[in-house]
């Protein structure tokens, strides 16, 4: 028997995950074209600034979002690599943080530790800010 080439069932001789080398090659371009102003251009922690992309959508990087982040960026070791490092130096120039974000980012990043809100004093905890204040007034 002899079938004809109607019914027999169409065969996909390229499986999809394969698609045309010229569609390949115009999803990379407009990939470039459309990403290079949010994407930084050097090797970077795709993790970290996915995670500061949807920190940003509200408008604004918060403080506890800030901390989470450089969390993220430590994962497991005792400190940041220069991969992480590079990363979250990007992520303070392509998006808005808050004042106080920034300036715990930037103090981290530099390798200083953030100061406590607090002061200790012979065992007791006072409010940092407000001895400063004294101190500068007296």
């Amino acid at each position: 028997q002899v079938r004809s080439h109607r019914l027999i069932p169409s065969i996909r001789l390229v499986p999809r995950h394969f698609p045309h080398p010229a569609a390949a090659a115009t999803r990379r371009a407009m990939k470039r074209a459309c990403s290079c102003a949010v994407r930084p251009p050097w090797r970077y922690d795709e993790g970290l600034v996915e995670q500061a992309e949807r920190f940003a959508r509200d408008g604004q990087v918060s403080h506890s979002e800030a901390k989470q982040l450089w969390s993220k960026a430590v994962g497991r070791r005792a400190r940041v690599g220069r991969l992480q490092a590079r990363t979250l130096r990007w992520t303070l120039e392509a998006f808005a943080y808050t004042d106080k974000a920034a300036a715990l980012m930037e103090t981290l990043l530099r390798g200083e530790r953030p100061k406590s809100h607090f002061k200790q004093i012979g065992g007791l905890k006072y409010d940092r800010e407000l001895l400063e204040l004294a101190e500068r007034s007296a």
